[in-house]
């Protein structure tokens, strides 16, 4: 029994040599001294060999005793021992001797910061700085303290409200909410609601074509032509319709309203029995006073009068390729690449104000000029001085298919939109962003129709 415990102790004298793990040897730059690793380079109990000393206050340097610490160390007890320490990076020693950072610190440049991997950045949590990976938590998504919204998820860094968006502390569909429409926080006005992002009023609905002024906003529906003014209120009946045609096309003057389905009729301003002006051949009307305007086959431009129903006036044979337009006392109409003019009610003298490059298929007219579109993807909107030079107004969007023009806007709308640029010059800006088959401008508000429904809504203008 004695024997066996003979052979055993030199295996039992090995369990010194090792960093306190059993069967781990000293790992450099440190040594076996009687059991314990020590650095002999620094310690000043074992500076240069195990055993050897160094004089009391001196320590360590290079494995010879020195009285002070090369530069940039201090001279701290480690251990129970003087040391030479650097404090800008020791951990237990961080700017001054025995100054120790606590987990999950580091001594950075003298000072304990939090040190996070780099994919985490250090947040305060619960009242302590903790390192958190800002790319998927939801109390700090991105950044510290950007807190997603209760049924969002933090995504890549980013607030996930799955097809919605967020907006603080929820999330929101943008095109829906009148509190948030078309952006956090825009919140519509008392009777407006949300429609595809934009604060609206839904006027009427089944509405195939409207017109609008500064006093009232026109339309017809399948079975009645209606108005109401143009601020609001309710809808007034004019007069029903035949409802075998669709309605085309819907002018108003102060008198009368005057709409056409292939046929042309005409019915009081403040209601009553239809009269029929014209049989057929009628599309697109312009309407002043008691008269209205259209070009009809062959290219004549023709006019009808409420007193003298079914008696056609040809005003010009021949050179009416586009539909007129009606602005003050003006009458406007394109004779291939020229615009034409003359002056109402007689116009007795038809003069060409303006030569274009091309025929445009939609224009526009103020006191001075005629705005006009060209090309597609993009589409760019000019204005051509009567009697002048053309000039671009702006170049954008994608395919032009409706104008119009108020005091200091050109409106043009797309496939995707109703944009403006001013007259004189500048960029489109989206006010509807949504494709929009008709669009009626007045001195407050824009009339519209959203994709190829029949809801007609009013918006204030931006």
């Amino acid at each position: 029994m004695r024997a066996g415990w003979l052979l055993l102790l030199p295996w039992l004298a090995t369990l010194g040599a090792c960093d306190g793990k059993l069967g781990e040897p000293c790992s450099p730059p440190t040594t076996d001294c009687q059991g314990v690793c020590v650095d002999e380079n620094a310690d000043a109990r074992n500076c240069g060999a195990c055993g050897s000393a160094c004089g009391a206050g001196q320590v360590c340097v290079a494995a010879a005793c020195a009285a002070q610490c090369p530069s940039g160390f201090d001279k701290c007890d480690v251990s129970g021992a003087p040391a030479c320490v650097d404090t800008s990076h020791d951990d237990l020693n961080c700017g001054a001797c025995g100054n120790a950072c606590m987990s999950p610190q580091s001594c950075v440049d003298g000072a304990c910061a939090v040190s996070c991997p780099t994919d985490a950045l250090a947040c305060e949590v619960n009242g302590q700085t903790a390192c958190v990976v800002v790319a998927a938590d939801h109390e700090n998504c991105g950044q510290c303290g950007h807190v997603c919204p209760v049924d969002a998820d933090c995504v890549s860094g980013a607030c996930n409200c799955y097809g919605a968006t967020a907006c603080g502390d929820h999330c929101t569909d943008l095109f829906a909410d009148p509190l948030d429409c078309g952006a956090c926080g825009h919140v519509c006005d008392t009777g407006e609601q949300c429609v595809e992002g934009v604060c609206a009023v839904q006027v009427a609905t089944g509405v195939e074509v409207f017109t609008a002024n500064d006093d009232e906003v026109h339309w017809a529906t399948e079975s009645a032509i209606e108005k109401e003014p143009t601020s609001g209120g309710p809808p007034y009946l004019l007069t029903p319709t035949s409802g075998t045609s669709t309605v085309l096309s819907i002018q108003s003057t102060s008198d009368y309203v005057f709409w056409s389905d292939g046929s042309l009729d005409v019915v009081p301003g403040d209601g009553g029995t239809g009269s029929l002006l014209a049989t057929g051949g009628v599309f697109r009307v312009a309407a002043r006073d008691d008269s209205a305007y259209a070009c009809i086959a062959g290219d004549d431009l023709a006019t009808w009068h409420v007193s003298t129903p079914l008696q056609k006036t040809v005003i010009a044979s021949g050179e009416c390729t586009g539909d007129p337009v009606v602005r003050g006392d003006g009458l406007y109409w394109f004779d291939g690449s020229n615009l034409r003019h003359c002056v109402l009610p007689d116009c007795a003298s038809l003069e060409t104000i303006a030569t274009l490059s091309s025929p445009p298929w939609i224009f526009a007219v103020d006191d001075g000029y005629v705005y006009t579109l060209a090309g597609s993807n993009p589409v760019t909107a000019s204005r051509t001085a009567f009697g002048g030079a053309t000039t671009v107004v702006a170049t954008g969007l994608g395919y032009g298919e409706l104008l119009a023009i108020d005091d200091s806007y050109v409106y043009v709308g797309d496939t995707q939109s109703v944009a403006r640029a001013p007259k004189t010059g500048g960029s489109f800006t989206t006010i509807i962003p949504v494709a929009t088959s008709a669009v009626a401008v007045t001195s407050s508000y824009v009339f519209y129709r959203p994709g190829y429904g029949s809801d007609l809504y009013r918006m204030t203008k931006p």
